[in-house]
């Protein structure tokens, strides 16, 4: 028997230690955070506003 590890980084940057191997990490997660949370979503990014300077 052999016992995995996982560090996964989840939503806004929470770092999760989990004992135990990729399928029981996910039923875990959908306990912890529902089912919505084990769907892939698309990051959304913020476009850099240029700030001018007024002499």
């Amino acid at each position: 028997m052999s016992t995995q590890h996982i560090l996964a980084c989840e939503g806004d940057s929470q770092g999760v230690f989990f004992a135990g191997n990729y399928h029981e990490h996910e039923e875990d997660k959908k306990k912890r955070l529902g089912e919505e949370a084990t769907k892939p979503h698309r990051l959304r990014y913020h476009p850099i506003a240029r700030q001018t300077r007024q002499y």
